[in-house]
Parts: structure tokens; C-alpha cells; sequence
């Protein structure tokens, strides 16, 4: 997101949101598409109006929206949902460490349950339920599992993000130490875990 200056039909100052080079993906280029669409929608005091939107010459889209001034977020924030903290951070690319559309799966795994009479944990699973969090991002399945009464096992193929999934861990006052945190590729792991009927 740039600050830019729109000279034409007002002269105002905005904020330009575009796709970096490169990174034009069709799954971000549509991913970037919804946003535009769901942001020109909204009508609400706390979030910034669309001005215009379109394509530059070659052929990268963006749009021009409302210039809300203020302090720059800090790198890394926390922020609760159903009672459980996580770290964000917008400065950390395309995923800020949360994605929204798991919500209720998250809140799935606190409760331990899908929906009425579908628990997610029985007598047979053992006194202390096993889950592992494959791909694991930054934790925050693995968090809610914990939290709900579960040893979990976090694997990913980035030491950045399940890092990450620690701090949000830490953030809830689980101790890390008594969870796995597995770096590796999810595909071979799985077959390491099979072997050791885990």
C-alpha cells in the first residue's frame, strides 16, 4: 500500500493498494480481486472507502482508497478470539497469522466438539488426546487443541512460523516444552509417525 496523490476527478490524497511484481499469481490476483470487491461494498465508519479501482498499463490491478492517517501498526500485535490470544503481524507479507475462515474451526478444537453428540475426543482417545497439527502455520489450531485438553503435535516446513506457533502458545500460558514442534516436510513425517504408531 502506497500514499499517493489522485489529481484527477479531485485532488486528494489516498492510499494506492497494488500487486508487487511478481507476485501476480491468478490465486492472488483473484485473492486481491475479492478484497477490492468486499472492501467497495462495505459502508462503515471504521473502514477506509474505495475510491476507484482497475488495472495499470501492464495489466496489474489495484484500487485507491480512503488515506486513514495514523501510527504505523507494530511489527507484531496480539489480538483474542473465543478467549485465546494469537500474534499478528502485517508486516509479514500476505498472511498476517490468522486466517479468518478457520474460526470456527478453531473454536471446534478449544471446545472439543464439531457440533452436538459429534466430540472430537471420546473415552478411546485416551486420557489425554493426541492431535496432530499438519502444515502447521503459526499454531493456532495447535494452540486451541492444547487448550482444550490436548497434546499436540505441530509440524511445518518453516522454523519462522512454528517459532511463531511458541510466542502464540507462550501468549496463552501453554508450555511448548510439553508439545512437539516438528520442522520437516509434512509428507515424509507422516510416514517417520506411522511407523511409530503415533
Amino acid at each position: 500500500v502506497y500514499k499517493a496523490e489522485q489529481r484527477e476527478p479531485v485532488k486528494r490524497i489516498v492510499a494506492l493498494k497494488l500487486i508487487k511484481l511478481g507476485m501476480d499469481t491468478r490465486e492472488v490476483v483473484a485473492r486481491f480481486s475479492a478484497e477490492r470487491q468486499a472492501l467497495a461494498m462495505m459502508d462503515h465508519p471504521n473502514v477506509a472507502r474505495v475510491f476507484d479501482a482497475g488495472s495499470t498499463s501492464t495489466g496489474r490491478p489495484f484500487f485507491v482508497m480512503e488515506l486513514v492517517a495514523g501510527e504505523p501498526a507494530p511489527a507484531r500485535f496480539p489480538v483474542r478470539e473465543h478467549g485465546v490470544s494469537y500474534e499478528l503481524s502485517v508486516t509479514e507479507g500476505y498472511s498476517v497469522g490468522l486466517f479468518l475462515d478457520q474460526r470456527d474451526n478453531r473454536r471446534r478444537l478449544l471446545h472439543g466438539h464439531v457440533a452436538s453428540g459429534f466430540p472430537l475426543y471420546t473415552a478411546e482417545t485416551g486420557p489425554v488426546p493426541e492431535v496432530l497439527n499438519c502444515f502447521a502455520y503459526t499454531c493456532a489450531f495447535s494452540v486451541c487443541a492444547a487448550l482444550g485438553g490436548a497434546r499436540v503435535t505441530s509440524l511445518d516446513l518453516s522454523r519462522k512460523y512454528l517459532d511463531w506457533g511458541r510466542r502464540n502458545f507462550a501468549l496463552n500460558s501453554l508450555d511448548s516444552a510439553a508439545h512437539d514442534f516438528i520442522y520437516g516436510d509434512v509428507f515424509d513425517w507422516l510416514k517417520r509417525l506411522a511407523k511409530k504408531f503415533r
